[in-house]
């Protein structure tokens, strides 16, 4: 036994100093490891049909690989990284991945009437959609009220059985 100066504690001669000699026939990882796989958090997600996975307020686009050009409704493992990092596993290989751009608004041609050209083809074609528009069938009312024949409007009938 060894004394540590102070008198308070005590320890064998055959106890390892430093951390190198703590270590010494103490299983080892294996070769491959990867802490940042283990270390994480991991999230399930499903792939979108741009390729693209939503993850809080980022959105990752997924690169084609070799296997395969889409991704689109695949079961995702998203890890997210203890420095922040983000990385995308589909069946326990990590895809490659990019900040995807931000979601484009639908464009949509609005229902009212458009600047008219002066061509000839336009005046057709816009004669045409005239035509079709004339006899479409009519669009149905929004709301009608029950006429007082309506089963909602009868009595509700209460069942009690005494015996």
């Amino acid at each position: 036994m060894e004394n540590d100066g102070h008198g308070i504690f005590e320890r064998s001669k055959k106890e390892p100093e430093t951390i190198e000699e703590q270590l010494e026939g103490k299983r080892k990882p294996p070769q491959g490891f990867n802490p940042d796989e283990v270390f994480c958090f991991k999230y399930h997600r499903t792939v979108g049909q741009d390729n693209v996975v939503r993850f809080g307020g980022h959105r990752l686009q997924i690169m084609p690989t070799n296997g395969r050009s889409s991704y689109a409704r695949a079961k995702v493992e998203v890890h997210e990284r203890m420095d922040g990092s983000f990385a995308v596993y589909y069946k326990g290989q990590c895809l490659l991945t990019k900040p995807a751009p931000a979601e484009a608004p639908v464009l949509r041609a609005r229902s009212m009437e458009r600047v008219a050209s002066d061509t000839t083809e336009y005046r057709e074609l816009s004669a045409i959609s005239a035509i079709t528009k004339k006899t479409s069938e009519p669009q149905a009312s929004r709301y009608t009220k029950p006429g007082p024949n309506h089963p909602w409007r009868k009595p509700f009938k209460v069942h009690i059985d005494k015996g």
